[in-house]
């Protein structure tokens, strides 16, 4: 089903037609057949659409039972378009391929080359990852907007995971042939449990969410098995019945069996949130160790309470309080609220809005631009203020502000009141809250919030948590009602370890990320403030091999994960070039051998990418490419080696300045410094040292007054071979600079020129 709409121009007074701009859609089916849309006859309305040229709607719609497999047309015309240019848009329910690239292919059993039915098969995009899964022969095909080069992952029951990489051909299409291994699978078992008793629930189907067709049936001892599953993978395994159900996410390892005991919940029950912040929802009446007990702290002067009254002089009329503390709030941080009758108030001095704005009487669910930024939102209703007994305490002593709503009445029931708080907790009193705030919302007496809101919100009205909105309750909410409360809290979690590189490379940082949190080390490493549960650590740098592992962070605690080393991936070696069709006007030849494969590494997907002179000019599964671009002197040519884990370094044979027809041995025969290139640069130059022993290696900068600037290697021990450092001379000055490299006893002065 294909639909068109557009804003139609506005149409003159008393016209025959009201449509103005005319546009015509047509869908044409693989075989060239043409469907048009639906036409209503004005003249007898209630008489059945039928299909033809509509000219009296500017929404269009084609729709086609069992279609065609293939790729469709979509043609717009503009028939009659006088106030034009006229802009429309196009929804569909199937993919809309202009400007996609076709990815298919089949997926076969290495060993017999039988094709594989339900593989599934994934392209890691930055727009976003498309998958799906193979059919009946082992074949598959999808669309996506293909920028770049993509990696492509294929997990299947029973087979090794494989990856390769998509690349266009030219003509808007992909084709892969993908062989897969047998073996390396892994499995899950475990029981599963009734609710409350803990004894075991037979008859009752786990299954693998991504990988729906793998399932299990508990046993009258509630166990299960779940086997043949890919591994490397993060799969959940998931039960649901009788409206409960219960879900964990695993990780798991080559013919690895990981154990996982499921206890069916009712989502009723559950917390709410988090939200995109982190921020957590807990009722007092979650089964959760945060689950808050409901103490109501008597404030008002009506109640023999302490607080301080708020006047309200008129409705919709905000008042700005201080706050005792400062009060770190999502990515913000507040000295004040602005409070007002209709039970909210939002953080910060909003005495700059509009008051119909910072005292909104109209919910919404949170988040939403309506009402002020960071709301706080307790019980937001229509409240009448000269019946709003609000007030406000500073409790030093126990460390918490505290802002109360007592006896008020919404509009229009002059006996519908409400009584309810909220408590702000004092950071420095409660340094086991971590880096952000907590609150507490209690209820003593609650009447009708049928129309009402419940929630919280940030700055930016993008995050936040709505428990309730006009009688509509979030997954995971329980009514609010009399004696009750609700906290808002953000879990955290800490994570330490340490990372090292073989061989090692002191100038070298891993990018190590959890979730949406990245940081760059070596050695020793701290995360602090994760989100809790299960979490996958990537370790990554380029030219060495990826790693994952998974872990599950307790909530309030530090996780010590085992150390971590990173091992270089095997590069191609004994790289050159030649003359193109025998005369370098042509072009040159770049050839080069395997890597030496290391099965503990990550799986070589047999491609390589060809650079010159720092840009990739190639991608290719074969041991030769031709650069049909005419030589010119100094040019040079290097080759990495592609792994499922990420590109091969290329230090060790990268800026080859090679004559006609020399091979390069990766242990050159004398020492040399190769021309830095490029130069003059800006802001980075790479420098090629030739090692013929092991020597101790210094590489300083200097300036023209004999001045060291930097230094890029200090006196380290180095194997013989070819060394590849890069000087970023971001924040320095431009001029020409001295490259000075000592090994042993050897040594080399190389000059070169900042242009910024």
């Amino acid at each position: 089903m294909v639909t068109i709409s557009w804003s139609d121009a506005p149409a003159g007074y008393l016209p025959l037609v009201a449509l103005v701009n005319d546009l015509d859609m047509t869908l044409t089916d693989p075989t060239s057949f043409d469907y048009s849309p639906f036409v209503m006859d004005p003249a007898n309305p209630s008489s059945p659409a039928t299909l033809g040229v509509n000219t009296l709607d500017n929404v269009e719609q084609v729709r086609v039972l069992n279609p065609v497999p293939g790729e469709w047309t979509l043609t717009v015309n503009g028939s009659d378009v006088p106030a034009g240019p006229q802009t429309f848009g196009v929804a569909a329910n199937v993919p809309l391929v202009e400007g996609l690239t076709s990815i298919s292919g089949t997926v076969v059993d290495a060993d017999t080359g039988t094709p594989i039915a339900n593989a599934q098969v994934r392209v890691f995009l930055a727009s976003g990852d498309v998958g799906v899964p193979t059919d009946d022969n082992g074949g598959f095909l999808m669309y996506a907007l293909l920028t770049e080069d993509a990696l492509m992952e294929i997990t299947a029951t029973g087979y090794q995971q494989q990856h390769a990489w998509v690349i266009e051909d030219g003509d808007g299409s992909a084709v892969l042939f993908i062989e897969m291994h047998p073996g390396g699978a892994a499995n899950v078992n475990g029981t599963v449990f009734i609710p409350g008793g803990g004894s075991p629930w037979p008859n009752v189907t786990v299954s693998v969410v991504e990988l729906p067709s793998i399932t299990s049936i508990s046993d009258l001892e509630g166990f299960y098995e779940l086997n043949g599953l890919p591994a490397n993978e993060l799969l959940t395994i998931r039960v649901a019945e009788s409206g409960l159900s219960d879900q964990q996410v695993v990780f798991l390892e080559p013919d690895e069996t990981a154990v996982v005991d499921l206890t069916p919940y009712d989502p009723a029950e559950d917390t709410v949130g988090p939200d995109g912040f982190g921020y957590l929802a807990v009722q007092d009446t979650d089964d959760h160790p945060m689950a808050p007990v409901y103490e109501w702290v008597a404030i008002d002067p009506l109640e023999g309470g302490p607080g301080i009254r708020v006047e309200l002089p008129n409705e919709e009329t905000p008042v700005v309080i201080g706050l005792p503390f400062e009060f770190a709030y999502y990515d913000s941080v507040y000295t004040d609220i602005t409070a007002n009758e209709n039970g909210f108030f939002s953080f910060g001095d909003r005495s700059y809005l509009d008051p119909a704005e910072a005292a909104d009487f109209s919910n919404s669910p949170l988040p939403n631009p309506d009402g002020p930024p960071a709301t706080v939102a307790p019980f937001w209703e229509d409240f009448r203020a000269e019946e709003t007994n609000l007030s406000y305490y500073d409790d030093a002593q126990e460390g918490r502000f505290i802002i109360e709503w007592y006896d008020s009445r919404q509009w229009p029931d002059p006996s519908t009141r409400e009584t309810f708080q909220v408590i702000l907790y004092d950071q420095q009193a409660f340094p086991e809250h971590g880096d952000w705030g907590h609150l507490l919302f209690q209820y003593a007496d609650v009447n009708d919030l049928a129309e009402a809101g419940v929630g919280i919100e940030d700055e930016s009205e993008t995050i936040g948590i709505t428990i309730v909105n006009d009688g509509t309750y979030s997954v995971g909410a329980n009514p609010v009602g009399d004696e009750s409360a609700i906290y808002f809290y953000r879990p955290v979690a800490d994570l330490e370890g340490s990372v090292a590189l073989d061989p090692e490379d002191p100038q070298a940082e891993v990018t190590i990320t959890v979730g949406d949190f990245s940081i760059q080390a070596m050695g020793e490493f701290l995360f602090e403030d994760l989100f809790p549960g299960f979490a996958v650590v990537d370790f990554e740098l380029e030219g060495y091999e990826s790693r994952m592992i998974a872990v599950e962070l307790p909530e309030g605690g530090l996780l010590t994960i085992p150390p971590v080393t990173l091992t270089r991936l095997d590069v191609p070696i004994e790289v050159y070039y030649e003359e193109l069709n025998g005369n370098f006007e042509n072009g040159a030849s770049i050839y080069w051998a395997e890597p030496s494969q290391d099965d503990e590494i990550d799986e070589f997907l047999g491609l390589y990418r060809v650079y010159k002179n720092g840009i990739m000019i190639g991608e290719t599964a074969d041991l030769t490419l031709a650069d049909d671009i005419p030589y010119v002197p100094d040019t040079g040519y290097w080759v990495t080696a592609m792994y499922a884990g990420g590109e091969s370094d290329s230090s060790l044979h990268a800026s080859y300045l090679l004559e006609v027809g020399e091979r390069l041995s990766l242990i050159p025969t004398e020492f040399e410094v190769s021309p830095p290139w490029p130069n003059p640069f800006n802001p980075s130059t790479a420098i090629q040292i030739a090692l013929p022993e092991q020597a101790k290696l210094t590489v300083a900068v200097y300036d023209l007054l004999g001045r060291q600037v930097t230094r890029l290697v200090s006196d380290e021990n180095r194997q013989a071979g070819y060394h590849r450092l890069v000087w970023n001379a971001t924040g320095h000055a431009s001029g020409v600079y001295f490259v000075r490299v000592t090994a042993g006893p050897h040594s080399s002065v190389k000059k070169v020129m900042l242009l910024k």
